[in-house]
């Protein structure tokens, strides 16, 4: 019985370590910053880590809020460089005043396509950091 216990602690204590190796086998890094518009803080928008070099693995997205976003460890990007897409999140909303049926029409998104489908937004990710980012957006 005393080696099993033993057993279990060792097991339990080898995964409280401070590496970054995830469920997925990825070393992820945690991330975070603040986002502004036109100088204000951005709200109700999401921001995604998309790998600058095709097939890679590690990238990954959180949502904007009062201006900040973190994505934990858990679920951040693997070190390496990315294109960074922040998008609003308000365009996803479905009309209730639309009649059954009908498509909604596409909401245009406020945050101009330079930072999103045509982002040229770019960031290093560091291995064991510091991974805080700022963007400052114009809508013009």
């Amino acid at each position: 019985m005393r080696i099993l216990l033993t057993t279990l602690l060792f097991s339990s204590l080898a995964g409280c370590g401070a590496g970054q190796q995830q469920a997925d086998g990825l070393p992820r890094e945690a991330v975070s910053g603040t986002v502004t518009l036109d100088g204000q803080p951005l709200s109700g928008a999401s921001i995604e880590f998309v790998p600058a070099e095709p097939n890679s693995p590690g990238g990954t997205s959180g949502e904007v809020e009062k201006g900040r976003f973190v994505i934990e460890g858990d679920r951040g990007p693997v070190a390496g460089s990315y294109r960074v897409l922040i998008s609003s999140l308000l365009g996803t909303k479905v009309d209730a005043s639309q009649p059954p049926g009908e498509a909604p029409a596409p909401k245009k998104d406020p945050i101009p396509a330079k930072y999103n489908t045509k982002s040229d937004l770019k960031v290093e990710v560091k291995a064991g950091g510091p991974n805080t980012f700022e963007f400052a957006l114009s809508s013009k």
